[in-house]
């Protein structure tokens, strides 16, 4: 399995996709990815970050996976990705 998250149009701050409850955003330890501001132009469409591989070998834990926003009210979109 792997998991896909949108940002939302209303943030405005970075969302960390992190594999433990206390990453180290300065240094980056913990942080998976790193999903960005939502495009300024309100016509863009909102880009999907995914993260683990359906296909492959030793799925993605999804209660092993924890959302850190930047800013507290912003989130994120979440979806499962099988094969």
């Amino acid at each position: 399995m792997g998991l896909s998250f949108q940002i939302l149009r209303t943030n405005t701050g970075r969302i960390f996709i992190c594999d433990r409850i206390n990453p180290v955003v300065a240094t980056g330890v913990g942080i998976i990815i790193e999903l960005p501001l939502p495009p300024s132009d309100t016509t863009t469409a909102l880009p999907v970050f995914s993260v683990g591989n359906p296909a492959a070998p030793g799925p993605v834990q999804a209660d092993k996976v924890y959302i850190l926003p930047e800013v507290s009210g912003n989130g994120v979109r979440v979806g499962a990705l099988v094969t």
